[in-house]
């Protein structure tokens, strides 16, 4: 039997990743107005929430998961 993900269940992951997302932006907007020193830092930051967006759009069923070769046959 497949592990079928009930409404709520789906709901309350969305809602984890926005937080997810949200903290992730956070930190972002925190590392703009800092020097050049911290620029590696903000690159990182910007880097991971690129990633967690992405992830979350896999998540959600918008996107395709990154990798592979499916895309050639």
């Amino acid at each position: 039997m497949e592990d079928a993900v009930t409404p709520s269940r789906k709901a309350k992951s969305m809602i984890k990743l926005k937080k997810e997302l949200t903290l992730v932006e956070r930190a972002l907007k925190t590392n703009e107005h800092v020097g050049r020193c911290d620029a590696t830092k903000a690159r990182a930051a910007q880097a991971a929430a690129t990633q967690a967006r992405e992830e979350a759009k896999v998540k959600r069923g918008l996107k395709q998961p990154l990798g592979g070769n499916d895309h050639m046959f």
